[in-house]
């Protein structure tokens, strides 16, 4: 297994299978109803952003399981709307004006800017950043064999080579039994819930590993 942080000059090919993992694995939330053109789409500009990243777990050259996280998940989505704005919208065309996904924009766009994962650093100072595990998935070959682990090790390797410090987030469908035992095993404590669209999310955090 290897673990390979994805760029705009990587092969169009990994950011379509992880879109398929995306689709196949998380069940639950918006972006999976926007399809895996869009997906594909998001993942490569958000590899291109500055302090945010998109990783793989690839056996015999095919990605088994990815996960994004960013530093910054406002700056995140700000670059993400000011570079591919238009490209991401002529994706979203096809299936906005359905009746469940058009209610859930305003929420959609809102929730970077939420406070709800405020948190403390070290020094018990609020944190001016906001960094987050955006979203991970194995496939189904690629389970019970510490990818997902690896992945979330890649991506705090990433955040301190970024310069965080302190605390970083992750949130999960609450009712999602096994998202919720894969967040407790890998060291993230709950911290509490909020609503999102129909879903009631359970906040997570974890102290990025000093060494």
């Amino acid at each position: 297994m290897n673990i390979i942080k994805l760029d705009g000059k990587s092969s169009e090919h990994y950011f379509k299978k992880i879109a398929q993992i995306h689709t196949e694995e998380i069940h639950f939330g918006f972006l999976p109803l926007l399809g895996e053109d869009f997906l594909a789409l998001l993942y490569f500009y958000m590899s291109q952003v500055p302090s945010s990243g998109v990783w793989i777990a690839e056996e015999n050259g095919t990605a088994v399981g990815f996960v994004t996280g960013t530093a910054d998940i406002r700056q995140c989505y700000r670059q993400i709307i000011k570079q591919a704005w238009f490209s991401l919208s002529w994706k979203v065309l096809r299936s906005i004006f359905r009746k469940d996904v058009l209610k859930k924009i305003p929420v959609i766009i809102a929730y970077p800017f939420q406070s709800h994962h405020d948190g403390d650093d070290l020094s018990g100072e609020k944190q001016l950043h906001h960094p987050e595990l955006l979203s991970i998935a194995i496939s189904a070959d690629g389970k019970g064999k510490g990818i997902g682990r690896a992945l979330v090790q890649a991506l705090e390797n990433g955040l301190k080579e970024w310069g965080v410090k302190g605390l970083y987030f992750v949130s999960t469908n609450s009712e999602d039994p096994n998202s919720n035992a894969f967040y407790q095993h890998v060291g993230f404590k709950p911290v509490g819930k909020h609503r999102h669209n129909d879903l009631i999310l359970q906040d997570y955090q974890k102290e990025i590993p000093l060494i």
